[in-house]
Parts: C-alpha cells; sequence; structure tokens
C-alpha cells in the first residue's frame, strides 16, 4: 500500500501520457479498470466534486464488449 507521498509521486509520473486520467482515477478512488474505462463526461460533478461508478464494460466470449452496472457491495 503506497502512502500519500507515493501516490502523488507515481500519478505525478503519467503526467502528460495519455494514462494519466486513468492512473489518476485509480490511484484517487480505488476503482477497477472496468469501471475506469467504462466512465463518461456525465458521470463527473465537477462543482460537487464527485463521481459516479454507474456501470462497468463487461466482456463475453467471442462477442463484443458491452457495458453493465456495477455490483453492489
Amino acid at each position: 500500500m503506497l502512502d500519500e507521498p507515493e501516490l502523488r509521486k507515481l500519478v505525478n509520473g503519467f503526467k502528460g501520457s495519455v494514462m494519466f486520467p486513468i492512473v489518476a482515477v485509480a490511484a484517487f478512488t480505488g476503482a477497477r479498470r472496468n469501471k475506469i474505462l467504462a466512465l463518461r463526461w456525465a458521470d463527473l460533478d465537477g462543482a460537487g466534486k464527485k463521481l459516479r461508478i454507474e456501470r462497468s464494460i463487461k466482456k463475453v466470449k467471442k462477442q463484443p464488449l458491452g457495458l453493465k452496472g456495477p455490483k453492489r457491495d
């Protein structure tokens, strides 16, 4: 587990990379890959500083990628 300075160093290492947004969201939310990749701009409330995880990418053998609702714990 990374402490806060290590986490910031990791994320800052990706600045300028196309991977930066994905790494930043993963690092600071703990969300998993398929949930991050299914995010839409409408899921972000910049004024309220909230991000809703509403869907996930699903893969079924020999079928195109699709979307599904995330598991609720």
